[in-house]
């Protein structure tokens, strides 16, 4: 009996773990905001290649989409080639058909998107996506064929929204000479505006549901965190 009570107790602590540290990630980001990888109707604000804002569009019927490429709120029906009407993100160029090569459980590019990949399993292919600011990369060396990793390791196949790169573009990118980045004028600043500082109006269509995701937050959270654990694992004793 002890020892199903503690297996409960680390259950518990490892799946409230898991959902703390799966967040979007703005590693080798630009600032500015990006879009959630399954869900249409969340974006994110990266600010020095920290995640500053958690934001959702405004909820209408049906809710407005966040446009990965144009970075704001846009109407479902104008961009069904990026998410279904249910608000599933879509990679580009659309899910499409994979055959699996074999029954083994792998991983293969998806031939447009980095972000998503697909997985087979039993000889049945389906579409995944890493997860926020993660990019799939194959891997040799990898027993499943590939990993997600984050953008500084694959932005010479891949853009910054995810978009997988031709072999012209490619090349393209290796011959071009980026110019010197012009001074900062005097009283410049990065601060976004009064409405993203709020979670507000991202594009004229967001809503305040921006929450600030600093390491004051991310302390808040953990300490929220390591107190449901207490008491789930309080409830698991009592019960036994």
């Amino acid at each position: 009996m002890g020892c199903l009570k503690f297996a409960l107790a680390a259950f518990v602590v490892t799946v409230i773990i898991a959902e703390t540290v799966a967040q979007f990630t703005c590693r080798g980001f630009p600032d500015g905001l990006y879009a959630d990888p399954k869900n249409c109707t969340k974006f994110y604000q990266c600010d020095s290649e920290k995640l500053k804002y958690s934001l959702t569009c405004a909820h209408k019927s049906p809710e407005d989409f966040f446009a990965r490429d144009d970075e704001k709120c846009v109407l479902p029906a104008n961009h069904l080639s990026e998410c279904t009407m249910k608000g599933k993100r879509l990679p580009y160029g659309g899910e499409g058909s994979y055959v699996c090569p074999g029954p083994d459980y792998k991983l293969f590019e998806h031939p447009a998107d980095c972000v998503f990949y697909w997985e087979c399993n039993k000889g049945g292919a389906s579409v995944r996506s890493c997860n926020g600011g993660m990019f799939f990369q194959v891997d040799t060396t990898n027993p499943f064929g590939g990993k997600c990793v984050a953008y500084t390791e694959v932005k010479e196949s891949c853009s910054v929204r995810g978009k997988r790169y031709t072999e012209d573009e490619k090349e393209a990118l290796k011959n071009s000479t980026p110019e010197p980045s012009a001074a900062p004028t005097s009283g410049a600043t990065n601060a976004p505006s009064g409405d993203q500082a709020t979670g507000g109006d991202a594009g004229g269509k967001s809503s305040g549901t921006g929450s600030n995701s600093d390491s004051k937050n991310g302390s808040s959270r953990l300490f929220l965190d390591v107190a449901s654990v207490t008491v789930l694992i309080a409830s698991v004793m009592l019960w036994y």
